[in-house]
């Protein structure tokens, strides 16, 4: 009898490392599960990472080249503005001129009633309509691009102060 109990004995030895060994399996299978899933949580998130990294160095890109146009929108916009400052004075040297010429024409009494010279010929260096006229249309074009340059110079800030929001 002793040697049916150690047959037995055997099995149940054997169904106890059977057990274990199921146990085992079980709780290794478990652990690969949890660890696939962090390895996929990490995955995902170091993807999603690159893409934010990649997104930043994008809008810095951008940020930089927006900056280089606004300096350059800056210069555009001071060149103009002493363009239109040297039409401006310009324009008022012309007025000046024309009217200590008008005074001088006046006192030395070669005026008619009718507002022309005593001879008929127009006098050298007075008053120029075409000169005035030019002067004028070159000052407002200047005015018209210092206008557009303006524009684009706001919205170049606007943009900016978007991008700097995301």
């Amino acid at each position: 009898m002793g040697s049916v109990r150690l047959w037995g004995s055997d099995q149940d030895m054997n169904r106890l490392v059977v057990s274990n060994l199921s146990c085992d399996m079980a709780m290794q299978d478990a652990m690969h599960k949890q660890f696939s899933k962090t390895n996929l949580t990490v995955r995902y998130f170091l993807r999603e990472n690159w893409k934010i990294n990649q997104e930043k160095q994008e809008l810095s890109l951008k940020n930089m080249v927006m900056s280089l146009e606004t300096e350059r929108m800056q210069r555009a916009n001071e060149e103009f503005s002493l363009k239109n400052k040297g039409l401006t004075l310009e324009i008022e040297n012309l007025k000046k001129n024309l009217a200590e010429r008008e005074s001088t024409s006046v006192r030395n009494g070669q005026v008619h009633e009718g507002g022309g010279t005593t001879d008929n010929v127009p006098q050298e260096g007075l008053f120029d309509p075409v000169q005035s006229n030019r002067v004028i249309f070159e000052n407002h074009e200047r005015q018209i691009e210092l206008t557009e340059t303006r524009k684009r110079l706001k919205y170049i800030c606007v943009v900016l102060l978007r991008c700097i929001e995301r």
